[in-house]
């Protein structure tokens, strides 16, 4: 028996749309900041354009989550814990078996 929440078979996709999201919003939104600025401080000029392309990112990535947040609901949180979880045993027992 597998841990992940019971899915719909006609929503499957939309799930895993949804989830994949939910996984790329955050790396999405700070990652686009810091590049944006990044290229608007290599530029050594004032470049409003960097910056607002990077807030916009940002705010993209908000949307993002929205509708990762409605295309799964609840159990897409609790599916993405749950592999958050697992991440971090998995980490846990690799560190644990290498200092041994």
């Amino acid at each position: 028996m597998t841990d992940e929440p019971h899915i719909v078979p006609r929503r499957r996709h939309w799930f895993k749309v949804g989830v994949l999201l939910l996984v790329l919003n955050v790396p999405f939104g700070y990652g686009g900041v810091a590049a944006c600025t990044a290229f608007a401080l290599a530029r050594k000029q004032s470049c409003w354009c960097w910056l607002l392309l990077g807030g916009g990112m940002y705010g993209l990535s908000w949307l993002m989550l929205g509708v990762g947040l409605l295309l799964t609901g609840a159990e897409g949180i609790d599916y993405i814990k749950g592999l958050r979880g697992r991440h971090i045993r998995r980490r846990r027992e690799r560190k644990a078996s290498e200092s041994e």
